[in-house]
């Protein structure tokens, strides 16, 4: 019986298996870690040296059972089925301020408040998501996930006093349900203390964010066929509004005493605002802008929207 035939048949068979599930999006295979596993050879090597030539079916076994067990383990920690639910944290030997940490099924990401994080930074990027901002949390960060295709990964760089957090979709197949019943959905939670700039790149997707509690110095969103509500307060003394073409529909509400201008730029506005007077450099102002210096609510459009509405309440 060849011994290493039965190794490199069930090696063949591993990576078979890796492939097929992957792509059929069953798990997320990391194999840029791969490389840490390389001590494997040798217990493969051992394996051989001692069974390779006998020819009893205890040894075959024993064989078959060091190598499955060792492949397993392989796919334990370098790969993330949906299905088990667990989290995995890594840390990046680039930056020792840098923690990464993945979750692989649906249930709950936070990120813990530090009394001297003044600013924080956060970038959103997924597809065939809903995205839902509506409540507050005493953590700095805090994401509610109900998947059905894909992961999430949440990392964490810290500069200063500003907390930069990334938190992103990993694979999936970027198509949304036409009725949003597959789609990905995810409740998002933030703390009021810090001034925030927050950042979305979305495809196929929705959000819908009231950030009426939160001090909000930029907000830019960006992506491709996705609907986005925003609600914004009057908790900074100004707020910049970034909306990038690709964005399918966008409405804005912003407080009925807030001073706003609407900046249109490498597109036309199909419509004119209401409530919102065109001014001879193209922009288009809210009834006392240039009177009121503070509270300031700025928005840039760029390229053309499908669809864009602005109200306020």
């Amino acid at each position: 019986m060849n011994v290493g035939k039965i190794i490199w048949g069930l090696i063949l068979v591993f990576v078979g298996m890796v492939l097929l599930l992957e792509n059929l999006g069953m798990i997320s295979f990391s194999w840029h870690v791969l490389w840490k596993f390389w001590p494997v050879f040798f217990i493969l090597m051992g394996v051989n040296m001692a069974f390779g030539k006998s020819k009893s079916l205890l040894s075959a076994a024993i064989t078959v059972l060091i190598v499955i067990l060792t492949l397993v383990f392989i796919v334990y920690q370098a790969s993330h089925s949906r299905e088990r639910g667990y989290l995995n944290f890594r840390f990046n030997d680039w930056d020792d301020d840098t923690v990464a940490t993945d979750l692989f099924s649906g249930g709950k990401l936070s990120e813990p408040y530090a009394a001297t994080t003044k600013k924080a930074v956060l970038r959103i990027s997924g597809a065939a998501t809903n995205y839902t901002l509506t409540d507050t949390t005493s953590n700095l960060f805090d994401a509610d996930i109900k998947q059905h295709d894909g992961s999430y990964a949440l990392e964490k760089k810290h500069h200063d006093s500003v907390d930069i957090l990334d938190f992103r979709m990993r694979g999936g197949n970027n198509k949304s349900d036409v009725e949003g019943k597959r789609s990905n959905k995810v409740n998002l939670y933030l703390n009021v203390k810090p001034i925030w700039n927050i950042e979305t790149t979305v495809g196929a997707g929705e959000t819908n964010f009231d950030l009426s509690p939160f001090k909000i110095d930029t907000l830019t969103l960006k992506g491709d066929a996705t609907r986005c509500n925003v609600k914004l307060g009057l908790l900074a003394s100004s707020s910049t509004i970034l909306i990038e073409e690709g964005i399918a529909k966008a409405a804005i509400k912003v407080p009925q005493n807030s001073a706003c201008r609407l900046y249109v730029t490498g597109g036309l506005l199909k419509q004119n605002p209401s409530e919102f007077t065109k001014q001879p450099d193209g922009t288009y102002t809210s009834n006392g802008y240039s009177a009121n210096k503070n509270r300031r609510i700025n928005i840039y459009l760029k390229g053309d929207l499908a669809k864009f509405d602005i109200k306020r309440y």
